[in-house]
């Protein structure tokens, strides 16, 4: 059973041994090539597993005080931990292989053990087969990511964001012991095979609050070290979490009437996070919002009943915005190696998306609604991609050689783990929407081959129209920002602060007994009154 931990503890040890490494100038020399060696090992290790089937770890008695009725805690490795486990172990490897492009400032083997020891936390929650032991990886994972912010930024503005939103996944924590507590069966716990329709919408509300999309622009973001590398490993890991739970939950949960509304909603925040993420400055000024749409298409999946093939959107926000925010060196090589990656996520048949189309398009309105979307996505990814970024005739020979197998690392995640362990995963699709996507996308291509960029692309019979988006987007933002719930809820304890004082300055001061006395018999008359 302990095969079932054992790429954990591998990645565990090779932090410590990478962390320890940095101390020494010697060791420095030599933690880069043994952090590349180690997780090659880790990766191509996985792919073992998947024959393998370790048998799932099982802590059934766990509560000293009746263990009979306690909640089984369970690891285990099943075909879809181990589909995000091969994507995001890849992602770990390609930030380790890329970072000789960011030596410049400051990648070290402190940064290094820091990626894995959040992957190596990470994949914790993807081999929960629990939901009491997702809990508990959850919990591991925040308090691992709280500690490591609060330890970089030290400016006490910004660490009351960091606290502000380590609370709101807290939250997420509460909600999903919530719904343990409430759907439990008398005798048999809580499985994520017994979740009902009437629990989704708190288990929903609990991944949203894992995405930390919520609350949005948090600036503290950007006083991270190393964005493009460490800071989004990070954030993909975060969101990697919560999306895990969606994927272990049964096919054929169908959401309710009542979770139209709910649908109708996540459409809405999609197609925002579609359009910021076009007009995003930078692929980090828009990861937010990337993470934000695919996250809103596995919840999707899971409200149409397919929640097993939302597992696709985890490998395109692993493996697609991992290939986007390395991707900070130019080259002709490398532009390619980005059209075959775009190619791959475009929802062609039997490619890495194809089996998206059945996970959400069940009529025509919904091919065409995601056809719509994805088009966007699209168009973002080129924006972003073809930005100007250093040559790389800038670098050594043998670091644009590493870089580029670190991409290529990443989108070859990507597809063998949808060709290994995903069920239907390479399949025709819905043909005819993606040729239309097929046609933007050479539109866009052709578009960007001519250098035009998309700014320019308007008229003034579309001027009205680019300041309805900005309007709406920024009014949007502004909500979900949670400025004003801050406002509001600051205004609520500074009253009930001053009644407080106010109560105290009464009954403490010289006149304290006689108002007491008087509170005394008002309560009386009210209680007689009432009987």
């Amino acid at each position: 059973m302990m095969l079932t931990f054992l790429p954990v503890l591998f990645l565990l040890l090779l932090a410590g041994l990478i962390f320890a490494l940095y101390w020494s100038e010697p060791g420095k020399r030599f933690a880069w090539l043994i952090a590349v060696i180690g997780l090659f090992i880790a990766w191509l290790g996985l792919f073992a597993l998947r024959w393998l089937q370790p048998a799932e770890m099982i802590f059934p008695t766990w509560r000293p005080f009746e263990p009979l009725t306690a909640d089984r805690l369970v690891f285990e490795w099943d075909t879809n931990a181990w589909v995000l486990a091969i994507c995001l172990v890849g992602l770990l490897l390609a930030v380790v292989l890329t970072a000789p492009v960011r030596f410049k400032y400051n990648s070290n083997p402190l940064s290094w053990s820091a990626a894995i020891l959040f992957t190596a936390v990470g994949l914790l929650s993807i081999l929960s087969g629990s939901p009491l032991a997702l809990v508990i990886s959850w919990t591991l994972l925040d308090v691992v990511e709280v500690v490591y912010v609060l330890l970089i930024i030290r400016d006490y503005r910004y660490r009351r964001e960091v606290l502000t939103s380590f609370a709101l996944r807290l939250f997420s924590v509460g909600l999903l012991l919530s719904v343990i507590i409430i759907a439990r069966q008398p005798g048999l716990g809580f499985t994520f095979k017994s979740v009902l329709e009437p629990d989704l919408p708190l288990l929903i509300g609990a991944v949203i609050l894992r995405l930390g999309v919520l609350p949005l622009s948090l600036k503290y973001e950007k006083q991270l070290p190393l964005q493009n590398g460490l800071t989004s490993l990070m954030r993909i890991t975060g969101q990697i979490s919560g999306l895990a739970l969606l994927v272990k939950l049964p096919a054929g949960l169908m959401g309710n009437d009542s979770n139209s509304l709910l649908a109708g909603g996540i459409v809405i925040l999609m197609a925002y996070a579609a359009v910021m993420w076009l007009l995003a400055e930078n692929e980090i000024d828009g990861r937010t919002f990337f993470g934000l749409f695919f996250s809103g298409l596995a919840i999707l999946s899971v409200l149409q009943g397919n929640a097993p093939l939302a597992l696709v959107w985890g490998v395109a926000l692993i493996c697609w915005g991992g290939l986007i925010f390395l991707y900070t060196v130019r080259s002709s090589r490398l532009t390619i190696l980005m059209g075959a990656a775009l190619l791959s996520f475009s929802g062609l048949p039997f490619t890495i998306l194809s089996a998206g189309w059945q996970a959400l398009a069940v009529n025509a309105g919904w091919a065409i609604l995601l056809a719509s979307l994805w088009i966007v996505i699209i168009a973002g990814f080129v924006r972003h991609a073809l930005q100007p970024r250093e040559s790389s005739g800038s670098f050594e020979p043998y670091i644009v050689t590493t870089y580029t197998l670190g991409l290529i690392i990443v989108l070859l995640s990507g597809w063998l783990s949808v060709f290994l362990g995903v069920e239907q995963g390479l399949q025709l699709g819905v043909w005819w929407a993606s040729l239309i996507v097929l046609g933007f996308t050479i539109f866009l291509g052709h578009m960007a081959y001519r250098r035009k960029p998309f700014e320019e692309i308007s008229s003034p019979q579309t001027v009205w129209l680019q300041r309805v988006v900005q309007k709406s987007t920024e009014a949007i933002s502004a909500f979900l920002g949670l400025n004003w719930l801050y406002v509001v809820l600051r205004f609520v304890f500074h009253t009930i602060q001053g009644i407080t004082r106010l109560l105290t300055v009464l009954f403490e001061g010289e006149g304290g007994v006689l108002w007491s006395v008087l509170l005394l018999v008002l309560l009386i008359s009210i209680l007689g009154g009432a009987r």
